[in-house]
């Protein structure tokens, strides 16, 4: 017997007896359900968690969830005003603790109602394990891969552009550079990290150290301090040689001029490892300042 064509075909055992059923079981559990059982509508628990304070609105409390709102964006914008400063990394704890105390009045009293003090602590730790390490570390790693970077530096934080990371380079400009690991360069032990300073030669200059004085092609310029007394470097095509600005921890029978033929060494880098270049300002801080400064100190 063959369907007919003015009805839809009906549904077979398989349909009747496990389909049909286990689409009005996802619809219950997923709207009337849940909506039953959080006491909101599924679109509103979930603005609960994600939204820092709109848990106080739905829970009756308009005015605190405003508070604890602006709260959030003053300790957001206060976060990216002062970036690399203790009162950015204080404002950063702000943000990540008013958002999981939100989240927890949303969720304790709906999940975990008459569960065992205990039980309502290890509930918080784990919202906090969540929302922070799940969404506010990552996010500031994103940050600082793709848009801007925070370095301390002697005379203050100093915020990059990781947009700006492009050559050509030029000399005199400061850049910032990443070492990946920690080794051993000349005799001397190297850290890994961050490492910035001014970029003393590009690919195809020739740098030759002397008493007291610097030679790139045929400009002269004065040396800095910890630089070597002699030595010869050639960057190839797609390097740069910048001269980091570095602190010596300790000293072990290693005599200056090898630590800083070490220090010459580490700055010859390609320039696809730059990370980018100083932005002038940040906000109200002046940061071509804050690199003059840092001239002086490292010429010093």
């Amino acid at each position: 017997m063959e369907d007919s064509p003015y009805y839809p075909p009906r549904a077979n055992g398989f349909s009747r007896h496990f389909t049909v059923p286990l689409v009005r079981l996802v619809n219950w559990l997923g709207w009337s359900g849940a909506e039953r059982f959080l006491g909101v509508k599924p679109w509103q628990a979930a603005m609960a968690v994600c939204v820092p304070g709109y848990a106080y609105g739905v829970m009756g409390y308009p005015k605190v969830a405003a508070a604890v709102l602006t709260a959030w964006v003053l300790s957001a914008l206060s976060f990216f005003v002062f970036l690399g400063g203790t009162l950015s990394n204080a404002a950063f704890s702000c943000c990540i603790s008013l958002h999981v105390s939100s989240a927890v009045q949303f969720m304790l009293p709906r999940f975990f109602p008459e569960s065992p003090l205990g039980t309502k602590i290890s509930a918080a730790l784990m919202t906090l394990l969540v929302i922070g390490g799940g969404v506010y570390y990552p996010s500031t790693k994103l940050m600082d891969r793709y848009w801007i970077l925070p370095l301390q530096t002697p005379e203050g934080p100093l915020v990059i552009s990781r947009w700006n990371n492009q050559p050509p380079f030029k000399r005199g400009e400061w850049v910032a550079w990443e070492r990946e690991t920690t080794e051993m360069v000349s005799g001397v032990i190297v850290r890994g990290g961050k490492v910035f300073g001014p970029v003393l030669a590009t690919g195809g200059d020739q740098v030759r150290f002397g008493s007291g004085e610097l030679t790139v092609n045929q400009d002269r310029i004065r040396a800095f301090p910890s630089m070597p007394s002699t030595g010869e470097f050639f960057p190839a095509k797609g390097e740069l040689m910048a001269w980091p600005m570095m602190t010596v921890e300790r000293q072990v029978n290693i005599s200056p001029e090898v630590i800083a033929r070490g220090i010459a060494r580490i700055g010859t880098i390609p320039e696809k490892t730059v990370l980018g270049r100083p932005m002038k300002r940040w906000f109200f801080r002046d940061q071509q300042e804050i690199m003059k400064k840092l001239t002086r100190r490292i010429k010093q």
